[in-house]
């Protein structure tokens, strides 16, 4: 299947008027403003709850998708730049999978709440918890909960908590989804592999080598927002910890696009 593109999309009808800003929303403001931002946002269909006048995790959401569409940076504040942005120039839908959506969308909550990873009986463990049964059988570690390197099962996590059909162990390769070149050698037989040539997307899978001589990837990730070279990501195992942050794009050595809904 091919990976996901863009499609031209018009939105008819008048767009709520926004009052002068000369101020910044974001989480836990209290503005009554804010408002009017929802109004902006319901009108693009970017956001669907009920209006409230509370800068909620909805809002954040839709504003994140509203500044990554129309290429401003996506930092899920509404600055000056973002509220002077007219809306009515949004062109174009990304017709990514909404389970693949959803996925960078639980990366964000995973990330703010910043997890590391101490005892077996911490909240992180529910992410090394995924692969140990199968890395186990495979004799790559022992039964006793310690630690290993856990950003590739954060990402594995995070996609089946969405709906998404990762697999265990990719067929016809020796290491379980634990590990990042598994998600090379499991996107490449999906056909989801792309060249670092294309732009990353909101919710794809960026994998990072950070010294070109070496053969194996160090790092994976799932993309919150790119625009214009500027590439922020959801991560796990970032210093043993759950980071949304920002990567530099020289580092990524490959892109992984989930086509499809299974």
């Amino acid at each position: 299947m091919a990976p996901p593109g863009r499609e031209d999309m018009k939105k008819d009808g008048q767009l709520s008027a926004l009052p002068p800003l000369d101020r910044v929303l974001r989480k836990t403001v209290v503005d009554p403003d804010i408002t009017a931002l929802q109004k902006r946002l319901k009108d693009l269909d970017l956001f669907k709850q009920e209006i409230t006048g509370e800068f909620d995790d909805d809002t954040q959401a839709a504003l994140l998708s509203f500044q990554w569409q129309t290429g401003l940076a996506a930092d899920g504040i509404a600055g000056p730049e973002t509220w002077s942005a007219p809306g009515d120039h949004l062109a174009f839908n990304y017709t990514t999978p909404a389970k693949t959506l959803k996925m960078a969308d639980i990366a964000m909550a995973e990330c703010t709440k910043r997890l590391r990873w101490t005892v077996p009986t911490c909240e992180a463990e529910k992410y090394l918890a995924l692969m140990r049964g199968p890395m186990q059988r495979l004799g790559q570690i022992g039964t006793s909960p310690v630690f290993y390197s856990w950003c590739a099962s954060f990402v594995t996590w995070c996609a089946r908590s969405a709906g998404i059909s990762i697999p265990d162990q990719p067929d016809g390769y020796d290491a379980t989804m634990a590990l990042v070149d598994s998600w090379r050698y499991w996107a490449k037989q999906k056909g989801f592999w792309l060249p670092t040539s294309d732009d990353p997307m909101r919710g794809d899978v960026v994998v990072f080598k950070w010294k070109r001589t070496d053969t194996q990837l160090d790092h994976i990730g799932i993309v919150a927002s790119y625009a214009s070279g500027s590439l922020m990501t959801y991560e796990g195992n970032r210093r043993n910890q759950t980071v949304y942050g920002k990567r530099n794009m020289r580092f990524v050595a490959g892109i992984i696009r989930i086509a499809d809904e299974r």
